[in-house]
């Protein structure tokens, strides 16, 4: 890769500086022992990682940022942000500030939401193409688009990424695919984060992995089957995608303490 046409430094025109979003540096760099530890820095920052691992530390936070994982910061106050020491760090940074981000950004450091940790593939995709725009000669105003749309769509994920909604739209995921195979990078791609990142967050909303938290939906949902239809249980294991008749009995069990069999006999012994 030409590393040369993904490196800019400029010197935004007072117009744009004025008015618009400007952007004095961009670069895709490979580093194996970077560091930048500064008290401030009159600029923002949105950094993603390629490959290896970078740490950042600020207001108290200290977040690390795995492939395909990017961070947004406000780069006013003190911060430090490096490579993990022994590893191979490729990355895509991006200086920017101008008073149509300025309430944004003053919003998300008010709510404590800097730096925030994100994964969306079409911001890696809107921050590839700022590197395009710079080869214009007249770039002032689309870049300055570009990184509005960008901003704005991180926000959009710091402010919908709360316990409810995420569970709301998983759930919502999970009922529309309910008689379908449900494969773990579709279910990640729901919420725009990589497989990774959704695995951990995950876990931490839920104390369990999202392929447990299918199983136990199909459970709770076979267990309505069983009960309102005359289906055999092979036909209902299937039906939700259960390798086999042991392979659900196993999970049924596991989750209700009986086997499909015990609970459908409980059930009608019980309503005759």
């Amino acid at each position: 890769m030409n590393y040369a046409k993904y490196r800019f430094f400029t010197d935004p025109t007072p117009f744009s500086e004025e008015f618009l979003i400007v952007s004095d540096g961009m670069a895709l760099e490979e580093n194996d022992k970077f560091i930048v530890d500064r008290k401030g820095f009159n600029n923002n920052l949105i950094m993603i990682a390629l490959s290896g691992e970078i740490c950042v530390e600020q207001n108290g936070k200290s977040l690390t940022l795995h492939p395909n994982e990017g961070v947004i910061m406000e780069l006013m106050s003190q911060h430090k942000y490096y490579g993990k020491k022994g590893v191979d760090v490729k990355f895509l940074w991006m200086h920017f500030r101008g008073k149509p981000c300025e309430s944004l950004m003053k919003k998300l450091s008010g709510d404590r939401k800097l730096p925030f940790l994100f994964s969306d593939i079409n911001v890696q995709k809107k921050l590839y193409s700022c590197f395009q725009i710079m080869n214009e000669s007249k770039y002032e105003y689309k870049i300055s688009a570009a990184i509005y749309e960008m901003t704005s769509n991180i926000a959009k994920i710091a402010y919908s990424e709360n316990s409810d909604d995420f569970m709301d739209i998983l759930n919502n995921y999970i009922e529309k695919n309910m008689f379908s195979d449900i494969d773990l990078d579709d279910f990640a791609k729901t919420m725009h984060l990589s497989k990774y990142y959704f695995c951990r967050y995950f876990k931490k909303q839920t104390n369990m992995t999202p392929m447990n938290y299918v199983s136990h939906k199909k459970i709770e949902t076979s267990k309505k089957l069983l009960i309102t239809s005359n289906d055999k249980i092979e036909a209902i294991a299937s039906e939700l995608g259960f390798t086999d008749r042991s392979h659900f009995s196993k999970a049924f069990k596991k989750q209700t303490g009986k086997t499909p069999s015990e609970f459908r006999k409980k059930y009608l012994t019980a309503y005759d």
